[in-house]
C-alpha cells in the first residue's frame, strides 16, 4: 500500500500522520539557527519555506472550499464561511473574502488549482485567476475555461500585479465593457 510521504529536510511525514505532528515538525524547522550557514544554504532555506507556504496555502484553500460548499461553519454557529474565518483567525474582511472567493472558484480553475498544489504558482496568482473567473462567469460561464487558459499561459513568468493587468486585458478581450458586472 502506497501511503505517500512528505519530505521536509531530514523529516519524513506519512500521510497517515496527524496534522499536529506536521505542525510540530514545521515549528522545529522554524527554530533552526541559520546564522552559521553559508549564503547559498540560507537562500535555499528561504526557497524551502516559500514552497512550504505554497503547499500550505493550497491545502488551506482546498479545506476552505470544502467547508464552504458543505456549509460546515453552521456547526460552530457562524452565519458564513467569511464570518467564521474572521472570528476564528482574526482575518480582515478582505482577507476572508479573498480566501473564500478563491477557494470557491478552484474547481472551475483546474490548471491554477493543480499549479497551486504543485507550488508552481502562488496563492496571489490564483486570487487573480479567481477574480477573472468571477467576472467572466457573471456574463458567460462558458468563457471561464477560455479565460483561465489565456491567463495561465502568463502565470509562471509574471508577478501577481503584472498578472492582474493581463487579467484585465483578457476581460476586455472576452467581454465588451458594457457587459462587465460591477
Amino acid at each position: 500500500m502506497d501511503i505517500g510521504f512528505l519530505s521536509v529536510g531530514s523529516f519524513r511525514i506519512s500521510h497517515m500522520s496527524s496534522m499536529v505532528e506536521c505542525v510540530a515538525v514545521l515549528r522545529e524547522l522554524a527554530g533552526e539557527d541559520l546564522g552559521g550557514l553559508p549564503d547559498s544554504a540560507q537562500l535555499g532555506r528561504v526557497e524551502d519555506w516559500e514552497e512550504i507556504v505554497r503547499v500550505a496555502q493550497a491545502g488551506l484553500a482546498e479545506a476552505v472550499g470544502a467547508v464552504h460548499r458543505r456549509g460546515a461553519v453552521a456547526y460552530n454557529g457562524a452565519p458564513s464561511t467569511k464570518a467564521w474565518l474572521q472570528g476564528s483567525f482574526k482575518m480582515t474582511s478582505g482577507e476572508a473574502s479573498a480566501l473564500v472567493d478563491t477557494a470557491r472558484r478552484l474547481p472551475v480553475l483546474p490548471r491554477f488549482a493543480a499549479a497551486l498544489s504543485a507550488g508552481t504558482v502562488s496563492f496571489g496568482h490564483v486570487k487573480v485567476a479567481a477574480w477573472l473567473a468571477r467576472k467572466v462567469d457573471a456574463v458567460d460561464p462558458n468563457l471561464v475555461p477560455v479565460a483561465e487558459e489565456m491567463l495561465f499561459e502568463n502565470a509562471h513568468r509574471l508577478s501577481c500585479s503584472e498578472l492582474r493587468q493581463i487579467a484585465k486585458r483578457i476581460l476586455e478581450h472576452l467581454l465588451p465593457a458594457k457587459d462587465h458586472p460591477p
